[in-house]
């Protein structure tokens, strides 16, 4: 509307007297847009935002003595007339937008809880269903599981494993000074946890792992640790 028509002019010609908009016609606009678009036809799908050309055509009109502006940000309502340009934060004070502010608000809350209360190590304890119970060497009772350590972190994890739930047990299975798991890697690790005869009779019995995790290398601060249930078949 305040453009056209558009035609290319001296500085010293009145535009009024020409029948002529405020664009000049240099396509500045169009020479810096990075997608290539003639911001002039109206917004476009392939636009950034990037606001080159109101820039561009900003200096142009400091240039031509006319108001800046002539590309800018607004909206259709206010080009259409309903309501003036200074009005537009006035419109932003209304019930719609104060809800979309509030689910706003809940959604990067929640991410916010997720992203400090996840856990940067996670362990999945898979039982071996071939082999339910058997007896190794020193004559124990052993059960097999695979070890899924999944982590979550940016650094590389040193994470020692234990067992407990009966006055005897034992876990073997681990490489000495405990598993590394590279950043945003997942390890699956066979382990035995076996136990003397008399502990664990026919049936199912509760076992817990432990794990104990820190940043590989890091010799201070207290590790952490996670519990994870499991069971133990007996024969």
């Amino acid at each position: 509307e305040r453009g056209e028509p558009r035609g290319a002019r001296k500085k010293t010609v009145n535009k009024e007297e020409a029948g002529l908009g405020d664009c000049i016609n240099c396509a500045m606009c169009v020479q810096v847009c990075p997608v290539g678009i003639d911001i002039r036809n109206g917004l476009q799908y392939q636009c950034i935002g990037c606001a080159a050309c109101i820039d561009a055509c900003d200096e142009i009109m400091d240039k031509m003595g006319y108001p800046r502006g002539l590309i800018r940000y607004t909206t259709e309502s206010a080009l259409e007339h309903e309501y003036a340009e200074k009005d537009i934060k006035k419109r932003l004070l209304r019930p719609r937008v104060a809800g979309y502010g509030a689910v706003l608000a809940v959604v990067i809350a929640a991410f916010l809880v997720g992203l400090s209360t996840r856990k940067m190590v996670e362990v999945d304890i898979l039982k071996d269903r071939g082999v339910m119970v058997r007896e190794n060497a020193k004559g124990w009772l052993e059960n097999a599981y695979s070890l899924r350590i999944i982590n979550n972190s940016e650094k590389e994890q040193l994470i020692t494993a234990s067992v407990k739930g009966f006055d005897e047990i034992a876990l073997t299975g681990l490489p000495e000074g405990g598993i590394k798991v590279a950043p945003r890697e997942t390890v699956t690790l066979p382990v035995q946890v076996s136990t003397i005869p008399e502990y664990a009779d026919k049936g199912s019995h509760p076992i817990e792992f432990i794990f104990q995790y820190r940043e590989s290398g890091a010799s201070d601060g207290k590790p952490v640790v996670l519990e994870e249930d499991a069971t133990f078949i007996g024969e």
